[in-house]
């Protein structure tokens, strides 16, 4: 898996406290290697790094990515600023978006100050999971397991893609 974060300008004329604005898209690519040593490409998708265009410097996003053992599924875990924000999980199938979750969907209604914001934004530090892992059985990652901020535990298969509450 590649993937290549977006590059950033700049905006005309340059001054010292210019503007800056997306220059080139962020992208993501999966691939397969050969026998022979060569690549195959499997999937792509844009914009993995585009978390809103309304305030200038809170563009970027800083998502956890856990890929399946086959490299055919994806999950983008993400910090979001309200719970019904249905970018909190993006579920990828072959580089296609599968299904999209908002904190709302994991039972969390109130997010908390603190969690999971890797970069300082003063009011906006809030969070919806405490923790995010892969879980791997006889060596093959099989579920992510999610730890909310109400202490509750989610996993997603890999495999199937299911969201499901632990018990």
């Amino acid at each position: 898996v590649k993937f290549v974060p977006s590059r950033w300008q700049k905006t005309r004329p340059i001054k010292r406290w210019s503007p800056i604005a997306r220059k080139k898209d962020s992208y993501a690519i999966g691939f397969e290697v050969l026998l022979d040593g060569q690549f195959k490409q499997l999937w792509s998708f844009k914009s993995w790094d585009d978390h809103s265009r309304e305030k200038p410097f809170l563009k970027v996003k800083t998502p956890a990515f856990y890929l399946s053992n086959d490299g055919m599924n994806l999950v983008e875990m993400n910090p979001v600023r309200n719970s019904e924000d249905k970018n909190a999980v993006v579920v990828y199938s072959k580089g296609k978006i599968v299904n999209n979750y908002a904190p709302l969907d994991f039972g969390v209604e109130k997010l908390k100050f603190g969690y999971n914001f890797p970069v300082s934004s003063g009011c906006d530090r809030v969070g919806w999971f405490t923790s995010g892992e892969n879980i791997a059985q006889y060596g093959v990652a099989n579920h992510i397991k999610i730890n909310t901020v109400k202490d509750e535990v989610w996993n997603i298969n890999l495999i199937t893609l299911d969201l499901n509450r632990a018990k």
